[in-house]
């Protein structure tokens, strides 16, 4: 019997029911157009269209999930009574983990609960490759204790590289000024983001075409895996497959990876980056190393 429980939020860009099959409970953000709110269902076919929306110039925002609607998640687990161990979007760019705190806090003056926040100080699937860890951590019988400290200490390691083909998105969400993006978007450039150790995104490379992205993220994935061999990588797209595809394949043969999965990227994080744009996720040397 399992000794604690894993739940997360829905920016892990994770299949849904593959997560509800592994025993892993998630709850929804919500997104608007400025007109109706949406709930973020994790439904590919939904994703599509969302993506669709965005390349004919719809502009979506995101709020956090508040500490009602965590307490309201989280009370049917405690019935449980076992640790709860939740994988949190990134506090570098999101307030959201500190209403998980908030919520256990409210629901401890109502009765006992073991509420364990964790930072994943990362973005989309690299929450996935987390919750893929603790799974482990969690079938193989370890409890809440020795897995928290673990997956603690696999997050530092946790390695992302992100690309697209336009800057109108990143300027837009304030990480690179509007003139930066023009000019960026005049001359090709795609840039490459990666993930700080405190969490947030920052631009490490500037290659020309996407092409020369695709070149700079695996020849970086070469130098920052540890025992690539023994990893399946995880990519995310935002309606852009066929890219994605590419990747994985060329991460595969040119940087010796055991294989990859695909995903598509969800509402969350794509309301930030927009359409076009590629993830990848693995495990590697710390965050501080490009």
């Amino acid at each position: 019997m399992a000794k604690f429980i894993i739940t997360a939020d829905s920016s892990c860009d994770g299949n849904l029911n593959e997560l509800k099959s592994k025993g892993v409970e998630v709850i929804f953000f919500k997104y608007s157009n400025g007109e109706r709110i949406y709930q973020d269902d994790m439904n590919e076919e939904n994703y599509k269209t969302f993506f669709k929306n965005m390349s004919e110039g719809t502009v979506y925002k995101t709020s956090q999930i508040n500490p009602q609607e965590f307490v309201d998640f989280f009370k049917p687990l405690l019935e449980y009574n076992l640790p709860i161990i939740h994988v949190s979007l990134s506090s570098g760019l999101s307030n959201t983990i500190n209403n998980v705190y908030v919520a256990a806090s409210l629901l401890s003056e109502e009765k006992t609960c073991d509420i364990r926040p964790i930072d994943s100080l990362i973005a989309s699937s690299g929450i996935l490759l987390i919750i893929n860890k603790l799974i482990e951590y969690r079938d193989a019988n370890m409890d809440a204790d020795e897995a928290q400290n673990k997956i603690k200490e696999f997050v530092k390691h946790v390695k992302t590289y992100y690309t697209t083909n336009t800057l109108t998105y990143f300027a837009r969400g304030g990480r690179l000024s509007k003139v930066e993006a023009l000019v960026g978007n005049v001359l090709k450039i795609n840039p490459i983001l990666d993930c700080t150790s405190d969490g947030r995104l920052r631009v490490v490379f500037k290659p020309r075409g996407s092409r020369h992205a695709l070149d700079e993220i695996v020849s970086h994935a070469k130098k920052q895996a540890i025992d690539p061999s023994k990893q399946t990588v995880i990519i995310t797209h935002a309606d852009n497959e066929e890219r994605g595809r590419e990747l994985g394949e060329r991460l595969v043969h040119e940087a010796n990876f055991k294989d990859y999965k695909l995903y598509m990227m969800g509402t969350i994080i794509g309301s930030h980056t927009g359409p076009g744009l590629i993830a990848l996720f693995f495990y590697g040397n710390d965050r501080e190393g490009k």
